[in-house]
């Protein structure tokens, strides 16, 4: 395992050149939440692309309430997404950042990332790096904020997560990643309707094909079920006792049996 800790945090005058036209980039010592700022700004009827990154957060969030670590030495950012509303949009905005996150991570690193349902990258088996997408109806807009925080030189982490710096000797760029996620995001945004993006989804997801452990939040016991595909709203497809069911994020989580 290499241990290379050379780290850039963000600098807004370099990651500025690297959005597309029209987005404003404003990088903070510390926050609280950066996906709370820019909710909270497009509330309040600025509704601006804009791109936010902390090198600190006292209170990151990931899904379902739970707390993120966020100390330096991360990359911690949110960006706003404005699309016309429809289903297939909230559902998949999470699965799109996901892709464009691994792949630009794999692209500048060279290394193995992959997603897993629903909104984890996963380097050798272990959590690199979360996303929140949180979402709300403004009429016929769909207006989000995308939260992505990534384990970059950082150290405090669970057993069950790594870090960039475990696995590449490279220095970690905190700027260059931003603005490469960005970027790729809102090049690939027309496509968000379509299933392409779920098919490129699937082939990227390391919970495909495995055997889970799945945690209902209704009180059901917990049972083992095999993944075997991901359907066209973003729902994991699983086998379980010669029956296919579907499950949605919100009802239940999964793990590695």
């Amino acid at each position: 395992m290499k241990t290379g800790h050379d780290f850039l945090p963000a600098d807004a005058d370099r990651i500025a050149p690297l959005l597309p036209r029209g987005y404003s980039v404003r990088v903070t010592a510390e926050t609280g939440s950066t996906n709370d700022d820019l909710l909270h700004m497009l509330r309040s009827g600025d509704t601006s692309p804009t791109v936010l990154a902390a090198e600190r957060q006292v209170s990151g969030k990931g899904r379902l309430g739970r707390g993120f670590e966020s100390e330096y030495g991360g990359i911690y950012f949110s960006f706003t997404v404005s699309v016309p509303a429809s289903p297939d949009a909230a559902a998949r905005i999470t699965p799109l950042s996901g892709i464009c996150a691994a792949l630009t991570l794999r692209d500048i690193f060279g290394l193995d990332v992959r997603v897993k349902w629903v909104n984890d990258l996963i380097l050798a088996g272990k959590k690199l790096a979360g996303i929140l997408a949180e979402s709300f109806f403004d009429g016929d807009v769909l207006r989000a904020v995308v939260g992505i925080g990534i384990n970059g030189v950082n150290t405090r982490f669970p057993d069950t997560a790594t870090s960039l710096a475990a696995h590449t000797d490279m220095t970690v760029d905190a700027s260059l990643i931003i603005g490469g996620v960005v970027s790729r995001f809102r090049e690939r945004l027309p496509e968000i309707g379509s299933d392409a993006i779920i098919d490129e989804y699937t082939a990227l997801c390391s919970t495909v094909g495995k055997t889970l452990t799945v945690h209902s939040f209704d009180g059901s016991p917990d049972y083992t079920a095999r993944a075997v595909g991901i359907d066209r709203d973003c729902s994991l497809l699983v086998e379980r006792g010669g029956e296919v069911l579907r499950l949605f994020s919100g009802e239940v989580s999964v793990r590695n049996a």
